[in-house]
């Protein structure tokens, strides 16, 4: 049996050295980082690799809950959480007295992760982010104010009417959200408060498409974007700290309403 030097870390790479051998490593073991997982997200994850392997196809009925429990060994609710999490990133669409139905969402199945589940679906994580966010947003506008110039807000502008345009076509943009307010906060020219923005932005555009098949909402959202851009160039702070806030108290509801 040979001996091991104690594990040295590099990186994500675990690297082995045997006790007789120099600085060559015998072993070099590419480590995934561990996701912390709960029950709901397995039963989410375990779906989307039947959907992924063709098990289960686009139309096809998923077996009764009563059915999904008995195969899982976990409770309705936790089946429940699962297949919500699944309706949230549009794989599933659950019907009232049909149950759920596996959609068609093309090659974007294979870039789905259990992690990214169980942030969408986490209610405390919504509510800290939105508490994060209203700290920043809204303690931002001040700066944004001050620093930002016209070439920057002329961009802000821009992208609301494209956000118009689209919309009267039918076509919602929630992608757009996420760059409305990313832009805003890169007019305070603080890359610390950039990487929180980036760090958030994919979180951001999923959760707005969820947001976006409510009826009416992208029409609010564009409204309150206005708002809250008009108050800024006008220099009204305080009017547009007002706008900001609700902006993201109503938003915020909104969405905490799908993880009912």
């Amino acid at each position: 049996m040979r001996q091991v030097a104690p594990l040295t870390m590099w990186s994500d790479h675990l690297t082995i050295w045997p006790a007789d051998q120099g600085v060559a490593p015998l072993l070099d073991l590419n480590i995934e980082p561990v996701l912390r997982t709960n029950l709901s997200q397995v039963v989410a994850e375990a779906l989307l690799q039947l959907i992924r392997k063709g098990d289960l196809k686009p139309g096809d009925q998923l077996p009764p809950e009563r059915e999904l429990m008995r195969r899982f060994n976990v409770s309705r609710s936790t089946v429940r959480e699962g297949l919500k999490s699944l309706a949230m990133v549009n794989v599933l669409d659950i019907q009232q007295g049909r149950g759920a139905i596996v959609k068609d969402v093309g090659a974007a199945m294979f870039f789905l992760r259990p992690d990214v589940l169980a942030t969408l679906l986490s209610r405390s994580i919504s509510e800290e982010l939105f508490e994060a966010r209203l700290l920043i947003e809204v303690g931002a506008i001040p700066l944004v104010a001050e620093r930002s110039s016209d070439d920057e807000l002329a961009e802000v502008e821009e992208l609301l009417n494209q956000c118009a345009a689209a919309l009267a076509k039918g076509l919602p943009r929630p992608e757009a959200s996420a760059r409305f307010h990313s832009l805003l906060l890169g007019c305070v020219h603080n890359s610390v408060l950039q990487v929180f923005m980036d760090s958030v932005k994919a979180l951001l555009i999923e959760r707005g498409a969820q947001l976006a098949r409510r009826p009416g909402f992208s029409e609010w959202e564009l409204r309150s974007h206005r708002e809250i851009l008009d108050a800024i160039k006008a220099h009204d702070v305080v009017a547009a700290q007002a706008a900001m806030r609700e902006h993201l108290q109503v938003s915020s509801q909104a969405l905490l309403s799908l993880l009912e």
